[in-house]
């Protein structure tokens, strides 16, 4: 008997024992989200429909086939120790009120040079999908899916990192405002702030005047860095979309690794500048990349009318630019004579990898005006419809160069 009882309490203490960790296992209801994090790390606003985390926490949504209004704010985290918050099923189309799906917001609204630092995590086989809408749908206030930039266009929230990791896909929607010259990101940077992709896969769509896939507002210091995963980066919507599908007017773009694709529309580059705004510096170290610029802008470099001071350095890898009316990799020859940062005094090396670049109407490589440096040296194989037949009286073209019209990126050994 006493071996009977023994033995039911046993039992019954280890059931018990197993309660909280499958309450903590499931998660905790927070809105549409089920939530899986400590005490303290989350909390949600039911009137605002506001998820605030502070800490490492999993998010889903509790069904999620069916979108939800409910939004995120992420806040805190350092360098050395950013927010982990896995999304493992998050579904979010922001409703007719407008806003971002998520925000990261500087971690103390009443400092200066307020800062938060966050990781995503994109759970294994888990699709993740952010859309934002219009602030105002009649104004220029558009929304970006990401928004890393909420404290405005002062100090706050300008020093903000994201990096993207895991074993998921994401989706990120800009908003598409009825309004012609606004549009949203699919994420967007402030003045300081680094965007990195380290793996998953990344699907960002940007729409209307300067909404772009992954881009950033203005900042020497500001940087997108992708080292692997799979990344889609997209112009779409109206006839003026001029943003750039990967950069706007950050400051550096690096990329060097993983599958990159990037396409524009109209004035905007693929991978470098929006139209109108000075170029990043633009590193290509490894990965496959693929630029399409379908309007005006360069598929690698500037945007129409677009300035700079910086580079674009090709070191390895394959990478694939073709362009409609702008330049394939570079700048053009009529771009920045009048706009305030001066004329283009950039410096395009293309030293490595494999190098496909053509213009339907214009130069496959081009350097812009006669301040540009250009150096096309030794271990780049080179294919392009043209070359800038200025760039090459100051080039020393000892690369494996092939030249003229009809050319694919499969004459390029190596390429697909």
């Amino acid at each position: 008997m006493k071996r009977r009882l023994l033995a039911i309490a046993m039992t019954l203490a280890m059931t018990l024992s197993l309660l909280p960790v499958t309450a903590l296992a499931e998660g905790t209801a927070a809105g549409d989200f089920t939530v899986t994090g400590n005490e303290g790390s989350y909390s949600f606003d039911a009137d605002s429909g506001v998820l605030t985390i502070k800490g490492d926490v999993t998010v889903k949504n509790t069904n999620s086939g069916t979108p939800t209004d409910d939004v995120i704010v992420i806040e805190g985290g350092s360098e050395d120790e950013p927010i982990e918050v896995t999304l493992a099923g998050v579904n979010i189309a922001v409703d007719e009120n407008g806003g971002s799906a998520i925000t990261i917001q500087a971690g103390d609204q009443d400092a200066n040079y307020a800062e938060s630092h966050v990781k995503l995590i994109l759970a294994e086989n888990s699709v993740n999908k952010l859309k934002a809408a219009p602030i105002d749908n009649w104004s220029y206030v558009p929304a970006h899916a990401i928004d890393m930039y909420a404290g405005g266009y002062g100090d706050k929230g300008s020093n903000n990192t994201l990096t993207i990791s895991g074993k998921g896909t994401l989706y990120a929607y800009g908003s598409n405002n009825s309004f012609p010259d606004a549009g949203g990101s699919g994420i967007y940077g402030g003045q300081y702030s680094v965007i990195t992709i380290e793996s998953g896969t990344v699907n960002a769509y940007g729409y209307g005047n300067k909404g772009g896939g992954i881009t950033g507002f203005g900042g020497e210091n500001s940087k997108i860095v992708i080292s692997d995963g799979e990344v889609n980066a997209y112009v779409e919507g109206n006839y003026n979309d001029e943003g750039a599908a990967i950069g706007g007017s950050v400051g550096t773009v690096k990329i060097s690794g993983g599958t990159v694709n990037a396409s524009s529309k109209y004035g905007g580059s693929a991978i470098g500048s929006a139209k109108g705004f000075t170029s990043p510096n633009i590193t290509i170290s490894g990965g496959a990349v693929t630029a399409t610029a379908n309007g005006s802008g360069a598929a690698i470099g500037g945007g129409e009318i677009s300035s700079t001071k910086n580079t674009i350095e090709i070191t390895d890898g394959t990478v694939v630019a073709t362009a409609n009316t702008g330049v394939a990799i570079g700048w053009d020859k009529g771009d920045a004579e009048d706009l305030w940062d001066g004329p283009i005094t950039a410096t395009l090396t293309l030293s490595g990898g494999t190098v496909y670049a053509e213009s339907a109407s214009g130069d496959g490589i081009g350097k812009g005006t006669a301040e540009s440096r250009v150096n096309l040296t030794t271990g780049a194989v080179i294919v392009t419809n043209a070359i800038d037949e200025d760039l090459k009286t100051d080039s020393n073209l000892t690369g494996v160069i092939l030249e003229g019209t009809g050319l694919k990126p499969n004459d390029i050994t190596g390429t697909e």
